[in-house]
């Protein structure tokens, strides 16, 4: 089988047993095949032939011998192993001591390891203390403490020329420092020194840099410019507001520096006036009191709004001053008012330029002037007040002095009008032509001027301070009549004749303005006027009757006696016909151009034709009562046609 070109003989015993096997047995069956293979190495040719039980005993021997061989193998094998065992146990054991020796160690290094361990818990623990304590350290540095540059650029040694944005947003910085230290110091329980140290750093840096800040404001006053101020001062007032007290002196600074500049303004608008002598010098216009004062008030006003403007752009709106309360007020509950820093800077600024201002209005008010000058300048005076108390205050330095020429300006135009009235009353009382007098004329005009300025002045009737017009109309009026009535002239005709002249003109003057000012005024004009005609008549209608010899008969008709007329003394009927020949000839022949002494002086056409028509009535009256009398005693038409020559309705 192992030998491939053997001829088996499948006649044998041996093969049919073989191939019986092989065909009961799976080839593919690898054991069998081992088997097989080592069987067949100990068979040949020979044996196929021989007989079964010598085969066998052969067989047996090969395994036998076969087996023995391996169990010698074996054996070998074992002592081998058993060497290999006792050299592994030697192994062992020293391992076992080893491991004893590393368990002995490790039982030390344990203890070690957990000491280690612990020391590493507790380090580990300070570690995240530490962590948490870096934490708000690093909270706590920006809340409390500044940076190195920060400190530095507050610092004393810092020069003030270097302030920067970044010294505003330090001092800024250190003032939240400030605030929230003294919150901390008030909300902790105890603990209060980390806070007080913090404080009392901080204050001092604040302190520091709120002087530098002062010393700053001091060198940028002098060049302030309205049209664009300095940013560093405008931050610096902007801080400095904080301080009362230290703001309060930087605004006392400024506005002395801003004094004197508009005081050198105010001389040079005076003296030199603008660029080029464009606008001309103030002074030029010294001859026209209304256009110098007018002048003057206009550039203040045009100043002081421009200052308020620079003034307003450089101080921050909220900011104030403290103002002291006096002592007898300490006791009251309620504080004044603050006043505004830019109030108080407009106050120190123009302080310097209330003097020169008050010195030039006071000499043009007591120089001589016009009544109507004087109305002029109280009027603008008063105007000007009233629009600068509105920019400024009414405490400001510069209202204070408008005031101030206000009160004397009408001060001063209420002694005019008095020493007018007094003069207007002497002028008339002195005056010997029985026409207008010229003082009447100037008089009217006078008036004219002042209800002129009046319509045109825009001062609000509830703020005028002068005496109301109408009473100043009045108190002329009245001074002409009173003037008339002192007359030195002796003739009472010619003192009515003068009253009614000036009575005409005076209405005549007037009459447009009396819904306005003067109904009051020409009402009593009127009335006297009517009470002076209607004597002026009465004295007329007695010259004439006088002339005509007839006013001896007129009195005796109004005399009660129960005695005849004609039976009277001096009434006999040759002397009353006599007194109706001159009535005829000297009256009733002229008639309507019949002569009335003075009246040729009535400037007033209307005044004369009604006087003239007054006196020719009552003198028709007369005659006409004295006809009813001679004819009821008479009783005898003929005799009353002998002394009459004219009947009353004739007349």
């Amino acid at each position: 089988m192992g030998h491939a070109d053997r001829t088996i003989d499948m006649t044998t015993p041996y093969t049919r047993k073989i191939k019986q096997v092989v065909d009961a047995t799976h080839v593919n069956d690898e054991e069998f095949i081992k088997a097989i293979n080592v069987v067949s190495a100990h068979f040949d040719d020979k044996d196929l032939g021989a007989s079964a039980d010598g085969v066998n005993r052969r067989l047996r021997s090969a395994v036998d011998s076969l087996g023995l061989e391996t169990h010698i193998a074996f054996m070998e094998s074992l002592k081998r192993a058993n060497q290999n065992f006792d050299r592994v146990a030697a192994t062992i054991s020293l391992l076992d001591e080893s491991c004893q020796r590393i368990a002995s160690r490790m039982d030390t290094a344990k203890k070690s390891t957990n000491q280690l361990v612990s020391e590493f818990q507790n380090l580990h623990h300070e570690e995240e203390t530490l962590v948490q304590k870096s934490k708000i350290l690093e909270d706590f540095l920006p809340q409390f403490s500044l940076s190195d540059e920060e400190s530095a650029v507050l610092s004393e040694n810092n020069p003030e020329g270097s302030v920067t944005p970044l010294f505003f947003s330090a001092l800024n910085h250190a003032e939240k420092i400030c605030r929230t230290s003294q919150t901390s110091i008030q909300n902790s329980k105890g603990h209060h020194r980390l806070g007080m140290e913090v404080l009392e750093h901080m204050s001092v840096l604040v302190d520091q840099a709120y002087r530098k800040l002062h010393n700053i404001v001091k060198k940028e006053c002098d060049s302030v410019n309205e049209e664009d101020p300095s940013q560093i001062l405008i931050a610096a007032l902007t801080c400095l507001a904080n301080r009362p007290v230290l703001f309060e002196y930087a605004l006392l600074e400024l506005g002395q520096v801003r004094g004197q500049v508009i005081e050198r303004r105010f001389i040079t608008a005076l003296t030199r006036g603008g660029p080029d002598g464009v606008p001309r010098p103030i002074e030029l216009s010294a001859h026209d009191p209304v256009r110098y004062c007018s002048d003057m008030l206009a550039w203040v006003h045009q100043t002081v709004v421009s200052e308020k403007l620079a003034l307003t752009s450089l101080i921050p709106s909220s900011a104030s001053v403290p103002t002291p309360v006096p002592s007898d007020d300490l006791d009251d509950i309620s504080s004044p008012a603050k006043p505004s820093g830019v109030n108080m800077l407009l106050h120190s600024a123009f302080e310097p330029l209330c003097h020169p201002l008050k010195e030039r209005i006071s000499q043009t008010l007591l120089s001589r002037l016009s009544v109507v000058m004087s109305y002029k300048l109280a009027n603008l005076l008063q105007f000007y007040h009233s629009t600068v108390a509105a920019l400024t205050t009414a405490e400001c330095s510069i209202s204070v002095a408008i005031d101030q020429c206000v009160t004397l300006a009408v001060s001063n135009f209420n002694q005019m009008i008095t020493a007018e009235q007094a003069h207007i009353t002497a002028q008339i009382a002195q005056t010997n032509d029985l026409s207008t007098p010229t003082i009447v004329f100037e008089t009217t005009s006078k008036l004219k001027d002042l209800i002129q300025t009046h319509n045109t002045s825009m001062i609000p009737p509830q703020q005028q301070r002068l005496t109301p017009l109408p009473t100043v109309i009045e108190g002329l009026v009245i001074s002409c009549i009173a003037g008339c009535e002192q007359s030195t002239v002796t003739d009472e005709t010619a003192k009515c004749v003068l009253t009614l002249n000036v009575l005409s003109t005076v209405q005549h003057t007037l009459e447009p303005f009396r819904e306005a000012y003067t109904a009051k005024v020409l009402d009593v004009c009127a009335d006297r006027q009517t009470i002076v005609r209607d004597r002026l008549v009465q004295l007329l209608v007695m010259y004439w009757l006088e002339q005509c010899e007839l006013s001896v008969f007129v009195n005796e008709m109004s005399r009660d006696s129960s005695t005849p007329l004609c039976e009277r003394e001096n009434c006999h009927e040759s002397k009353l016909r006599e007194a109706v020949a001159l009535f005829s000839s000297r009256v009733l022949s002229f008639g309507d151009s019949l002569t009335l002494p003075k009246c040729e002086f009535i400037t007033n056409t209307n005044t004369l034709m009604i006087v003239r028509k007054c006196v020719l009535k009552e003198l028709a009256v007369s005659y006409h009562k004295l006809y009813d009398v001679i004819h009821q005693i008479t009783g005898d038409g003929s005799s009353i046609n002998s002394l009459f020559q004219h009947t009353p309705a004739q007349v």
